[in-house]
C-alpha cells in the first residue's frame, strides 16, 4: 500500500510541474507571438525628408515715368503710375535693389568663399521679331547692389522703327523687358561650388493704337534648397521603458516563436502521456498510460470491473495510476482499501458469448 501511495504522490507532483510549465511557456509564446505580429504590422525604417534653405535673393524695383506736362497729370512732369499714356511719356528712370542671404546649416558646409557678377540687358520684342542688347546702367554697392539708369522712349521707338524697316515689319505693339541678371557663385568647405541667380525685371508694355504704356515688376526673389532624407530606425516598445528596433524585434520574435511553439508542443504530448495511459483492448480503444507492478489483491476490497470504460471512468474520476500485471493480463485501480480490477481474459470471454 506504501509503494502505491509514494507512486501515486511522485504522479500528481510531476502532473503539476508539467501543467505549470506549460503555462508558463503558453504566456511566453502568445507574449512572443504577439510582438512577432506587431513587429510585421510596423515598417523598420521610416523616411524623413528635412528642407534646408541654401540661398535666398531678392530685388527691389522702383520706376518712375517723365511726363509732358499735362492737364491729366496735374502739370506734373514725373509720375509713378503703372499705367501711362504713351503720347505724354518721355522716359522712365528705373532701380533695382539687389541683396541675398547665403545659408551655412546645410550638408554642403560653411561658405568660405563668394563671388557675384551682373548681366543687365534689354530684350525688344514685337509679334515680328525679338532682339537683346546688353545694358550699361550706374551700379553702385554698399549693403545692397543698387542699378539704376533711365530708357528714353523716343529712342526705343526708333530703334523699333529701324528694325521694323530692315524686315518689313510694321510694330505697333512691343515690349521692352529691361533685365538685371544676378549671378552668385559660392564655394562651400566641403569643396562643393554653387551658383545663385536672380533675374528680375522691368517691363514696358507699349500699344500705340490704344496710346498706352503699361509698366510690370517680376522675378523679385528667388529660393534655393535641398532636400535631405533621413532614414531612421522604427522602435518597438516593450513594458517597463523598454524598446527594441522593428527589424531586430522581427529576428528575435521569430526565432523566439518557433522555439516556444517547439517547446509547447513537446511538454503537451509528454502531457497527454503522463495524463493518460495505454491498454491493449479488443474493441473499446481505449488509450491511457500503465505502470507494471503486481497488486496482492488479498490485502484490499477487491471490485471485478467488466466494462473497459466504466473502468476508464473511474480512473479519470479519482485520477488514479492504471498498474498493470501483464503476466495474468489484470489492470488494477488502487483507491484507498480499494482495488478496482479489469481483466482482459474476462472480457475477451465476454464478448465470445
Amino acid at each position: 500500500m506504501s509503494i502505491s501511495f509514494k507512486v501515486f504522490s511522485s504522479r500528481r507532483l510531476v502532473k503539476k510541474l508539467l501543467l505549470a510549465s506549460i503555462v508558463i511557456v503558453t504566456i511566453f509564446f502568445s507574449i512572443s507571438g504577439f510582438y512577432l505580429v506587431e513587429s510585421y504590422r510596423r515598417h523598420p525604417y521610416s523616411s524623413h525628408t528635412e528642407t534646408y534653405k541654401l540661398a535666398v535673393l531678392q530685388a527691389k524695383t522702383s520706376y518712375a515715368t517723365s511726363v509732358k506736362p499735362s492737364i491729366i497729370y496735374d502739370y506734373a512732369t514725373i509720375i509713378y503710375n503703372p499705367t501711362v499714356y504713351l503720347s505724354l511719356a518721355n522716359s522712365v528712370q528705373y532701380e533695382f535693389k539687389l541683396n541675398w542671404i547665403l545659408y551655412n546649416n546645410t550638408k554642403k558646409g560653411v561658405v568660405i568663399n563668394t563671388t557675384h557678377y551682373l548681366e543687365p540687358s534689354i530684350t525688344i520684342t514685337t509679334p515680328a521679331w525679338s532682339k537683346k542688347f546688353p545694358l550699361t546702367p550706374k551700379i553702385s554697392e554698399s549693403n545692397s547692389l543698387t542699378i539704376n539708369d533711365s530708357i528714353v522712349l523716343k529712342d526705343i521707338e526708333n530703334l523699333v522703327k529701324t528694325i521694323d524697316l530692315e524686315v518689313q515689319s510694321a510694330s505697333r505693339r512691343y515690349d521692352v523687358n529691361i533685365s538685371i541678371k544676378l549671378v552668385v557663385a559660392s564655394t562651400y568647405s566641403n569643396g562643393e561650388k554653387k551658383q545663385y541667380v536672380l533675374e528680375p525685371y522691368i517691363l514696358l508694355s507699349v500699344n500705340e493704337l490704344n496710346n498706352i504704356l503699361v509698366i510690370t515688376t517680376g522675378g523679385l526673389t528667388n529660393t534655393y534648397s535641398e532636400n535631405n532624407e533621413r532614414i531612421t530606425e522604427n522602435k518597438l516598445y516593450l513594458p517597463f521603458g523598454f524598446s527594441v528596433s522593428v527589424a531586430s524585434a522581427r529576428s528575435i520574435t521569430l526565432y523566439t516563436t518557433i522555439i516556444l511553439g517547439v517547446v509547447m508542443m513537446n511538454l503537451v504530448f509528454l502531457a497527454s502521456r503522463v495524463y493518460g495511459f495505454t491498454i491493449e483492448k479488443n474493441t473499446a480503444g481505449l488509450k491511457k498510460r500503465v505502470i507494471n507492478g503486481v497488486v496482492d489483491e488479498s490485502r484490499f476490497k477487491l471490485v471485478v470491473v467488466s466494462d473497459i470504460h466504466s473502468f476508464n471512468a473511474i480512473s479519470r474520476k479519482y485520477d488514479l495510476p492504471v498498474i498493470c500485471n501483464p503476466e495474468i493480463g489484470k489492470y488494477y485501480l488502487v483507491l484507498n482499501d480499494t482495488v478496482y480490477v479489469y481483466s482482459e481474459t474476462s472480457n475477451r470471454d465476454a464478448n465470445r458469448e
